[in-house]
């Protein structure tokens, strides 16, 4: 094949391509060659501690009312996990990673169950007399415990 500016002569034959060229017109066309799937261990480790440190919050939040913060870091971990799972759906993990994904969202989604299940058994607990009493109970025992540390200031 000539780079001169004179057109080839009529009924002559086009020089055949060799397989080198073709591999490198096939390599120009190709696009971007395909990423080696990421590892989702650093964001399900940050899932599974969210859901680890919202654990006794959830299970504490019926008798004792403080499911309001577990709630919210199980909500944390769920959105997470939810994003996660959205880079599952680009194909970013692999396969391996992207059930351990799935797992960690389905954990979250019945945590997150859980929490909204106790909070609505919280508020008909804190309108029942027995629950009422019980908390005062408990937080006469809370301060009898804290009256020895004489948490008073010097004079």
């Amino acid at each position: 094949m000539s780079l001169s500016a004179e057109p080839p002569a009529e009924g002559a034959a086009a020089a055949p391509l060799s397989a080198a060229s073709l591999a490198r017109v096939d390599a120009l066309f190709a696009g971007e060659p395909e990423a080696p799937p990421q590892r989702a261990g650093p964001a399900l480790r940050k899932i599974w501690a969210l859901l680890a440190l919202a654990a006794p919050f959830n299970l504490l939040g019926i008798p004792c009312g403080v499911g309001v913060p577990g709630g919210a870091l199980t909500l944390w971990a769920y959105l997470a996990a939810d994003v996660e799972l959205g880079r599952v759906e680009d194909g970013l993990y692999g396969e391996e990673d992207a059930l351990a994904v799935q797992r960690a969202r389905s954990w979250a989604g019945w945590a997150l169950v859980f929490c909204v299940v106790s909070f609505v058994l919280q508020v008909f607990l804190l309108m029942s007399e027995p629950y009422q009493a019980w908390l005062l109970r408990l937080l006469g025992a809370l301060l009898a415990l804290a009256a020895p540390l004489d948490l008073q200031p010097a004079p």
